[in-house]
């Protein structure tokens, strides 16, 4: 029976329907009934979720175009299909990325887009979600007397492959088909940082810690978002009870907390949330969006090329670099000044010697 044919049908009954009309012609009036009954209860959940319909591996080959070698190969040896290499974290030291390659790449795009894009996440996550904004994630603890950041040590790490094999059979996949989908979205038994699938799945593991988080905010007047594994609570009376909730509920749902980045930041001193300043208004950082006008003034009198030598750096991909940094800013004011004159240096909109690097 084709597996295409039957996952374009909408709804259960549609689907029923054909499902019986294929197996009446694969086997005649002697079909297996049992088999019906199972197959079609087992298939009931995920049509009403919206989810494709995968019976088994060679179904997933099917579906996806890959030959079963293929993922017999990635499923059995995952490590080699990623490519891995450093970059410096914001603070101190190295973060690990593992990048799947193009192949295993394609196959995580489809998992994601038919399967995870069906699962919705909580409103309290502002990270790696179609439509949601990295200012959605600082708007909301504006003007609050007091801010709380919490982040989690070894993020991606810490959600193991056990954690994502319960998440596919919540959605009601079997264990086969979970497992395989898994040992796809996992390298060294753990989510990889730099994998297509990692960042949402992330979220839906997080859908209980963000339930209790967010009920525990709208019963005591706060406000809570999460980015990511940046934890974010606010409100305008603070007390010791609210960290210390924060960060039980953290560790009971199987993290640990970055105590080195926990920050209780006060109206006083620079309030910060997934980057940007939240005392009166969100906005970059002063001394970044200083670091942009300088960039701006040395590139638009030196070039790109020039100004990267007397910095003594190589980067390649220069210009989209800074573009990306002057996005950062205007992510958060799209009125800053400083990142319109770096975006228009680097653009040539200001008649500038502009040099890809």
């Amino acid at each position: 029976m084709t597996a295409h044919s039957l996952q374009s049908l909408l709804t259960f009954e549609e689907f029923s329907q054909r499902f019986l009309h294929e197996l009446v012609k694969r086997d005649g009036d002697n079909y297996d009934r049992e088999y019906l009954t199972s197959c079609l209860k087992y298939s009931k959940k995920l049509i009403d979720n919206k989810l494709p319909v995968i019976f088994s591996r060679k179904h997933l080959c099917a579906l996806t175009g890959y030959t079963s070698k293929f993922i017999e190969s990635a499923v059995g040896s995952p490590h080699l299909f990623y490519r891995q290499f450093s970059v410096p974290k914001k603070s101190s030291g190295m973060r690990l990325i593992s990048e799947p390659l193009p192949s295993l790449k394609d196959l995580q795009r489809w998992i994601y887009k038919n399967l995870l894009l069906k699962i919705p996440v909580s409103v309290a996550a502002k990270a790696f979600v179609p439509g949601r904004k990295l200012r959605d994630g600082a708007r909301f603890h504006v003007g609050q007397k007091f801010v709380i950041r919490v982040d989690i040590s070894d993020f991606f790490p810490s959600i193991t492959r056990n954690r994502v094999f319960g998440l596919f059979r919540s959605m009601g996949y079997s264990s086969k088909v979970s497992s395989d989908l898994s040992r796809l979205c996992c390298v060294d038994d753990c989510l990889p940082q730099g994998g297509v699938c990692s960042a949402y799945i992330s979220n839906m593991i997080l859908r209980s810690t963000d339930a209790r988080l967010l009920m525990y905010a709208r019963s005591n007047s706060l406000r809570y978002t999460r980015y990511a594994d940046d934890f974010t609570i606010s409100g305008n009376f603070f007390s010791p009870t609210i960290l210390d909730y924060l960060v039980s509920v953290i560790n009971s749902e199987g993290f640990d907390v970055n105590h080195k980045k926990t920050a209780v930041m006060r109206t006083s001193t620079r309030q910060m949330a997934v980057g940007h300043v939240v005392n009166s208004r969100v906005n970059a950082p002063r001394v970044y969006r200083r670091s942009l006008r300088q960039a701006a003034y040395y590139i638009e009198k030196f070039g790109l090329d020039n100004h990267l030598a007397h910095l003594g750096e190589t980067r390649s991909a220069a210009r989209d670099y800074y573009l990306g940094k002057a996005s950062f800013a205007l992510s958060a004011n799209p009125l800053d000044r400083n990142a319109l004159e770096l975006r228009e240096v680097l653009l040539g909109e200001r008649g500038g010697l502009i040099i890809q690097a």
